[in-house]
Parts: C-alpha cells; structure tokens; sequence
C-alpha cells in the first residue's frame, strides 16, 4: 500500500508506528522499505530489554539505529500522548500464541481491537495514511471479519458514509492483513495489492472496487439492516467490541452449544468452545460447590430462626458481596486501559478499594450512620463513577504514569469509602437481633463474593462494564430495602433465647 502512494509526486518517506514490537521484524520491514523513522511501541519490557542488550546484534542492532526509536508503553496510551502523526500504524499479532492456541483468549481484554482503539489510531494519522493489522485468518472467517466490522464502525464514528471503500484486507493460508486509511482508497493502490497477492500467492479477501459473495461483502457493503442481519444470523460472534466490552477473541455464541460438534477448524485455535468458556463454567462451579461446603451450610447452623429476618438479612448481605465484587472488578477492568497493564490497574484498585473500604467502615463505628442514606449514595456513585471510567479517563490516557494513578485514585476511594460502611451497619443490626448468627452474615456474604467474582466476568462479556456498575447499583438499592430497621435491637432480649437455625 505504502508502496504504491509513493509513486505519487508529493509522497514523502513515511514515518510508522509500530504497535507490539516483539523481536522487530515490523520494524526491520519498514527501514526495508525505505520508513524515515520508525517508533515502536513495547508494553513488554522484558522484550525491549531483549532487543536493546542480549540480542541487540542478532536482531540487526535497532536500538542503534538512528531512524527507529523504542519506547516501553501500552500502545493505546502511547497514541493518545504523542503529538507525532503517522504514515503507518502497523499491529501484527500483537497478543501471545500460547494463550490464543488454548482459546483462552476468548476471556481476556484487548483494548487494541476495539471501536475507540481504531478511531485513536486514524486520529493519528497523516493525509493519506493507513493503519495495517494483521490477525488470525480461518475459515469460516471470525478475527479478522470482527476486525473489519471494527474499522467500519470507527470510519462511521469519524463522519466516514461508505466505509467500505476505505477498506481493503489481504489474505493468506493463516494470516490476513486488514488495511484502514481515512480517505478512499484509490484504485491504482488497490491494483498495486493486487498484483502483489496474485505474485506472492495471497488472495483478495475484500476488495473495495469487486464486490463478491464472501462474508467480508454482506458485512461491509450491507445496508443498517442488512449487517444487523448478517451479524445476529453468523455461526460466530463478529459485532464490533468497544471498550465498554472488549473481548475481541470472543466469538462463541451460547446459543450454538447444541450444534458444537459441527462446528470445526483446522487446528487448535479453531476449536467450537474455546478454553477460557470452559474455564469459566467449570470456575463458577466449582468455586459454588466448595463455598456451599465450605461456607453455607457450616454457616447455616448459625442463622438465627425467625425466617422473616432470616432472610432479610440473608438478601442484605449477599447484596453487599455481589455488589462490591462487581463494582471492584469492573474497576479494574476499566483502569487496565487507563493504566496500561492489568499488574498496574489490580494494585492500584485493589489497594484504593480496601484502604477506602476500611477508613469508611472504621467511621461508622464512630459515627452513627443511615444505611438507608449511604446506599443510595454508594449505589449513585458507583453508577457515576463507573461511567466516567469508560468515558472522561480515556481522554487522560496522555498523562504521565504518576499522574494516571493519582486520578484513579481519586476517583475510587470516595466509591471505596462509601461502599466500606454498609457491611459493618448490617453486622451491628445483625448482632442485636442474634449475636451468635454474626458469624452466618459474614458466611453469607463470603459465599456470594465468591460467586460473584466469576459471574462477573461472564456477564461482562456479554453485556459489558457499564452492566457491572448497573447491577451492583441495582443491590446496593435492593439491601437498603431489605435491611431491618432500627426496631431489630428492640427485639433483641426476646431473640437471645433462640437456638440456632437446623
């Protein structure tokens, strides 16, 4: 493609970011073809450390060559802070294999294939520019038709009518190259790929200028209609992934487990359900076996024996375990990209959510505080909170390092502080009512903050980040509901006698 626009009399030597630089063949590619400069852009630091020392010289000495330039960052981050446009922005399978080949991919977040992700990278770019990507290509096609329906979905959102004519993917035996430009893609550019997939073997997989009956047609050159259609009737997931959801490898549909047997690939990576699903169903049931030994029926001997209590207290307290567990998690998935890597989002949130937790659970024992005040407090601000994680922070994703911390900080520890006290309320409720049955709250609630942590992510697939914030919301309301009043200690000298629940 670059090749071609530089036959043009204003071309000019293309300047190329690429994103994931594993041992630099991108790199060393673009310098071959005659790149002025060209960035590379690492989360790994492990892998720069590779190319920069031990195996500086065997991988042709990039780090001493003055036209490329190597930066250890989260390439989403990058591209929102550098104030450099590109010719070319270029991602090759930028995940690891081993993960991919299990299909344990399929429950993991990859904030580089998502709506926004593509819409940062043509933001980027120069005139005429392109972002390249290449992934996975299998029959019948899933990673890289979900990648074009991405980029036309980005091109929409930037004002873009027919974003099929910006679009070209080139395909071959396991791979396919999905090219992107925010202007047309021009006719002796798209003879130019052409001619260089019929040389070296490779095929049209769309072609912007021959419409065909491939997949990759009815999903980019279909009306509104046509592609919801096309998508809702697919044997595979291929809709495009925001960031509110971006479970790019996630192509399984629950609703084809009784036709999985037909549904088969080529090799591993192909297979009908992959890894992470079975990972996932077998988690939740498992972890619910062990709580309800371990946990629920020890506790149950402990519960106090008015059922009416019985089970408000029972609600409240699972409220409080989904809750929390959702909210946390959802957190942290949104400030993985916020923060650039998973190990930075889970300290951070984990260490802001419990300190804040604590302070706000040791101030109301000191303080007389309403449950049925902080409830509908932590469940607004959790909701706020929540959305402005997936829409103000990304627009922060240039600050520096420090800087990032320190604002999700301050925006989790008020959420955290307020989602601190109403466990202890419901424990002092709890202990005038029966003050044995303290030990089945906390059994109540540790049983489903077990369960939640896996639902969590098996509902967030699905429907997303902002759902998380939603329902956990939703059960902060449901226990302000539930929770005994006040007239509970009243009854507390009647209750004392009571046995234990059977």
């Amino acid at each position: 493609m670059w090749e071609a626009r530089q036959t043009r009399a204003d071309a000019v030597p293309a300047k190329v970011l690429v994103i994931g630089v594993g041992g630099g063949i991108d790199v060393l590619m673009a310098l071959l073809k005659g790149a002025a400069s060209v960035i590379g852009a690492e989360v790994n630091p492990a892998m720069l450390a590779l190319l920069t020392d031990r195996y500086r010289e065997y991988s042709g000495n990039l780090a001493g060559d003055p036209r490329v330039t190597l930066v250890n960052a989260e390439g989403r981050a990058f591209v929102r802070s550098s104030q450099d446009r590109f010719d070319v922005i270029q991602l090759s399978g930028v995940d690891t294999y081993a993960a991919l080949s299990s299909g344990a991919y399929s429950v993991a977040e990859a904030y580089l294939y998502t709506v926004e992700a593509f819409a940062d990278f043509l933001e980027r770019l120069n005139p005429g520019g392109f972002v390249q990507v290449s992934r996975f290509y299998v029959d019948p096609p899933r990673e890289t038709l979900r990648l074009a329906a991405i980029a036309a979905q980005a091109l929409r959102s930037r004002g873009v009518a027919e974003p099929w004519r910006h679009i070209l993917i080139m395909s071959g035996a396991l791979w396919a190259s999905v090219v992107v430009s925010e202007r047309v893609i021009e006719e002796g550019e798209v003879a130019a790929v052409r001619a260089f997939a019929e040389r070296e073997g490779y095929a049209m997989a769309f072609d912007p200028l021959r419409p065909s009956d491939k997949p990759f047609d009815h999903l980019l050159r279909g009306s509104d209609a046509e592609r919801a259609e096309f998508q809702a009737t697919y044997p595979y997931r291929v809709d495009p992934v925001t960031d509110d959801a971006p479970f790019f490898f996630n192509y399984f549909r629950w609703s084809n487990v009784p036709s999985i047997f037909g549904m088969t690939g080529r090799f591993v990576y192909t297979m009908p359900v992959p890894v992470g699903h079975v990972i996932l169903l077998l988690t939740l049931l498992v972890t619910a076996v062990l709580a309800t030994i371990g946990i629920r029926r020890p506790s149950r001997q402990l519960a106090i024996t008015r059922n009416s209590e019985r089970r408000r207290f029972a609600t409240y307290f699972a409220c409080l375990g989904i809750a929390y567990l959702f909210i946390e998690l959802a957190f942290l998935q949104r400030l993985t990209l916020f923060l650039g890597h998973p190990t930075y989002a889970l300290s951070v949130v984990l260490a802001g959510m419990l300190i804040s937790s604590g302070l706000g659970s040791a101030v109301c024992r000191s303080v007389r505080v309403s449950p049925r005040v902080v409830l509908p407090i932590a469940a607004i601000a959790a909701v706020v909170s929540g959305i402005a994680a997936g829409s103000i922070l990304p627009q922060f994703l240039g600050l520096p390092f420090a800087g990032r911390v320190a604002l999700a900080l301050a925006m989790i520890t008020p959420v955290g502080f307020l989602m601190g006290m109403p466990f202890p309320i419901g424990l002092e409720r709890l202990r005038a009512v029966s003050a044995h049955a303290v030990p089945w709250g906390f059994g109540v609630n540790a049983f489903f903050t077990v369960i939640a942590s896996t639902l969590a992510v098996i509902l967030a697939m699905d429907f997303g980040f902002t759902t998380l914030f939603v329902i956990g919301a939703l059960c902060y309301g449901l226990a302000a509901l539930v929770l005994p009043g006040d007239t509970a200690a009243e009854d507390a000298a009647a209750n004392a006698a009571v046995a234990p629940a059977e």
